[in-house]
């Protein structure tokens, strides 16, 4: 799933890097237009919100969850399914922080479990009320992108 991501983020970046003139530089307008462009490519419902230096990414209807849940019959996966949307993620970020990040999901439809920053399981998590009465959707994972730590 690692490849998949970093494919995603060298190939998409080129992609934002052109979506960023476009709105010459508006971060906010970048976040729009990366959401619309997810939801018009049918990578779900995607709602971004920077907070605290860090972006937040909600991700409703993702196509890797439902495509891991008709392949699997319903069973949870081992891992997070949602790589493709991690790169993407990770190479907005860089853009919208301006520097190397790095991306968690921490929250994978797919799995049923979320992930603590320590990798340790914390129990089943569902959509937020106000995700599912806005969206009409149960199915969400959630990301999180911070700038990378110096080490």
């Amino acid at each position: 799933m690692s490849a998949l991501a970093a494919s995603t983020r060298d190939h998409g970046a080129d992609s934002l890097r052109a979506y960023a003139q476009m709105v010459q530089g508006d971060r906010q307008a970048l976040m729009q237009a990366t959401a619309a462009a997810a939801a018009d490519l049918g990578w779900g419902r995607w709602a971004i919100t920077l907070e605290h230096g860090s972006l937040q990414l909600e991700v409703l209807d993702s196509p890797f969850v439902d495509g891991w849940q008709a392949a699997s019959d319903g069973r949870a996966a081992d891992e997070a399914v949602c790589a493709p949307i991690r790169g993407m993620l990770q190479a907005l970020a860089e853009v919208v922080l301006e520097g190397p990040v790095e991306v968690q999901e921490t929250h994978c439809a797919a799995v049923q479990v979320k992930v603590t920053p320590l990798g340790q399981a914390d129990g089943g998590l569902e959509a937020n009320a106000s995700s599912v009465q806005a969206h009409g959707a149960v199915c969400a994972c959630r990301f999180t992108a911070r700038p990378r730590s110096a080490a």
